[in-house]
């Protein structure tokens, strides 16, 4: 975990610094303020394309079967989501 998180963070603590700052030359804090972390990556990269038939064919199922009825349900309900409550749900 301390691998990671120094990978991510110290590691490219110089990078990031450039990149906020760079960020911030463009948009004001004070305005960026107002939106949860999850609003502002919406705002700037919109709603994910979820490929559920992907994202079913890739499952790996722990004390279930594909074929039992409850996963199908899940998978059904899944497909008829909107683009929104599927990254929603997600």
């Amino acid at each position: 975990r301390m691998v990671c998180q120094h990978r991510m963070t110290t590691a490219i603590q110089s990078q990031i610094k450039a990149y906020l700052d760079g960020f911030y030359e463009l948009v004001d804090v004070d305005h960026i303020a107002i939106f949860t972390a999850r609003e502002l990556e919406l705002l700037i990269s919109g709603l994910p394309d979820i490929d559920v038939f992907d994202l079913k064919k890739n499952t790996d199922y722990v004390g279930w079967k594909a074929t039992e009825n409850e996963i199908e349900w899940f998978w059904n309900i899944m497909m008829s989501l909107s683009r929104n409550e599927k990254a929603t749900f997600l």
